[in-house]
């Protein structure tokens, strides 16, 4: 114990140390949770795989007979899109949990630095807060909330340009159908 520091201010403090402990826990199980992944994957994570079931919602199965993909686009568009607003909802419910967990780190660090008798300074406390381990779990769960938000756009672009590519090719092929009946009746 340091003798500058009460046994009541001690107490404080690791009551604070306790408090941040189990608020970077209920973030990492937070982060897991809306990631759909487990705590240790997400302090494993590596970048977003692109998910094996959008390969066939993105790609011209039969350029030939485009009716199955035609007929799939509405359901493809509507699973995609609501990945997408649930990632989305998931980046901004994650930058709220950022603030909040930023504002208790201020200031536990501010009472940090007062029971140890050291006049709290906005670099210090800035600096504490910065590897505070919750706010440090919560940036990197949105950072990956964000490349997960990325790649969903990117599926549903994918499929809004298939839908482009699908009508284009239909318009040219009853064109050029149009055409060879008009050759055949001629």
């Amino acid at each position: 114990m340091d003798a500058n520091v009460s046994p009541e201010n001690e107490r404080e403090a690791e009551v604070a140390r306790l408090e941040a402990y189990h608020a970077a826990k209920r973030a990492r199980e937070t982060a897991a949770a809306w990631l759909g992944v487990e705590i240790e994957e997400l302090m494993d994570a590596g970048s977003f795989a692109f998910p094996e079931e959008a390969d066939a919602a993105v790609k011209v199965n039969d350029p030939v007979d485009m009716t199955a993909d035609l007929v799939r686009i509405p359901g493809d568009m509507a699973y995609w899109t609501a990945a997408f607003a649930e990632a989305e909802r998931g980046v901004q419910t994650l930058k709220v949990e950022i603030k909040v967990a930023e504002g208790r780190a201020w200031l536990a660090a501010r009472k940090r630095q007062e029971m140890n008798g050291k006049k709290p300074t906005d670099k210090t406390t800035e600096a504490m807060v910065a590897v505070d381990e919750a706010v440090v779990t919560l940036r990197t769960a949105l950072a990956e909330y964000v490349a997960k938000r990325k790649h969903l756009e990117g599926i549903v672009d994918a499929i809004k340009t298939k839908r482009d590519m699908l009508i284009t090719l239909g318009a040219n092929q009853r064109k050029e159908m149009d055409a060879l009946n008009a050759s055949v009746r001629a």
